[in-house]
């Protein structure tokens, strides 16, 4: 998590690197965050590629969805009351590089993972990973899903 820091200027929440060590599925959305810091999928890869492409360094990519749509911390952004920086939303075009309908998405990683898991989790087949997303949402003040 240091070098992660170093790299990219932000200070990864709690909760996002309790979710990480919880769902084992956690890479396919957010990245890694383990030691294969020469992984195209680590999180610190993505944002070298990113940046390379003509991204602003002020946006701290924690998932591109594969398909140019981003959530980012914006490192320019005023802090949370508990210091944590806010999501942004937006379109990245690495061919024209251009960026494109940024838009705040949370003020916490809690909000941004509550409002993510509100809309996958009720779809997850297993009742067991339903449960578990549950019970850390509730843990760190989210609302429990229906």
């Amino acid at each position: 998590m240091q070098r992660i820091a170093a790299e990219l200027g932000v200070r990864l929440p709690a909760l996002f690197i309790e979710i990480a060590r919880a769902c084992p599925a956690y890479g396919g959305w957010f990245g890694s965050l383990g030691d294969d810091f020469d992984s195209h999928n680590h999180l610190v890869s993505i944002n070298r590629a990113f940046r390379e492409a003509g991204l602003s360094a002020r946006y701290v990519l924690m998932n591109h969805g594969h398909d140019g749509d981003c959530d980012a911390w914006d490192t320019a952004a005023q802090p949370s009351v508990g210091g944590e920086l806010p999501i942004v939303y937006f379109n990245f075009d690495c061919d024209r590089r251009e960026l494109r309908g940024l838009r705040p998405s949370a003020a916490t990683f809690a909000e941004y993972i509550d409002a993510f898991v509100r809309a996958h989790a009720p779809r997850c087949p297993e009742k067991r990973l339903r449960r578990r997303a549950k019970r850390i949402l509730a843990k760190h003040g989210g609302t429990p899903v229906a």
